[in-house]
């Protein structure tokens, strides 16, 4: 068993590849209603398009939470999928998105003070 984990290790350490550095700013212009990840907060309610790294995702058989501008439990902003949702992807969002560099669309609400953009399928996330 101790070999199989010091294999894995190694072949993780041979083939990730995280998400390439990307200017998340110009990205970001380039929509109407475009706006960095740290300024979420400030938007509650408006319809916009955040580009940004996935830091991290949490997925569960009812809720994905993907965290965008840093990670869990810091995030300035965090995407919501929701397991109705699944279906409509091709994969899990887990495998989708981890380490990526994404646009996501929506609107901006507040749960327990933070903001989060509630996706309902994949038209609402754009990998770069």
């Amino acid at each position: 068993m101790l070999a199989g984990l010091r294999l894995a290790s190694v072949l993780n350490s041979l083939f990730y590849s995280p998400a390439p550095e990307v200017n998340f700013e110009a990205i970001t212009k380039t929509f109407k209603n475009g706006i960095a990840a740290a300024h979420a907060l400030q938007h509650e309610n408006k319809k916009v398009t955040v580009c940004e790294r996935v830091y991290n995702v949490r997925y569960t058989p009812t809720i994905t939470q993907i965290s965008l501008g840093g990670k869990y439990p810091t995030a300035p902003l965090t995407v919501i999928i929701f397991a109705n949702s699944y279906a409509s992807f091709n994969g899990t969002p887990e495998d989708l998105f981890k380490d990526k560099n994404i646009c996501v669309k929506g609107k901006i609400t507040l749960y327990k003070g933070k903001p989060q953009i509630i996706v309902e399928g994949p038209g609402d996330i754009v990998i770069l």
